[in-house]
């Protein structure tokens, strides 16, 4: 079913939110949806198990504040669908994001180290970067040990 079809006649946020859990919800539906205004809806999306790559890849995170941001791109690293290339991108943003000293995205730097897609020297080169705290440098390596 489309998003329409499912989605009450009026609708509020919650609304959005919610119809991602909804197991009738077809591919172009959850695509729609991962393109959100709502941070809330977009966050459904990147934890909902039914989103494929394609789909996680269309989430919009430049446009949040610091904190949801971090959570959606440690929830973008975690994602069992999420494929290299997108593992890569979430990489180039987290990097990026260690440069701004008080962005923090610790959470998906841990997450992309335990991801197998990703190499050694990609992980080694995020780590290394002086926004990474010590303690992030150690557990990620641990997690690569592992």
């Amino acid at each position: 079913m489309n998003l329409d079809e499912l989605l009450p006649r009026e609708r509020t946020p919650v609304h959005y939110r919610d119809v991602v859990a909804d197991p009738r919800l077809d591919r172009e539906g959850l695509r729609e949806l991962a393109r959100s205004p709502y941070p809330f809806v977009r966050s459904a999306v990147v934890t909902c198990p039914r989103a494929d790559a394609a789909t996680l890849a269309a989430v919009p995170v430049d446009d949040l504040d610091r904190w949801t941001r971090n959570s959606v791109l440690r929830d973008l690293a975690r994602h069992p669908n999420a494929d290299r290339p997108l593992l890569l991108t979430v990489l180039g943003r987290t990097r990026a994001l260690l440069e701004d000293l008080d962005s923090r995205p610790y959470a998906a730097v841990l997450e992309l180290a335990a991801r197998p897609e990703l190499t050694d020297a990609e992980i080694r080169a995020l780590i290394e970067m002086p926004g990474a705290s010590r303690r992030v440098r150690t557990a990620a390596r641990r997690l690569r040990a592992s």
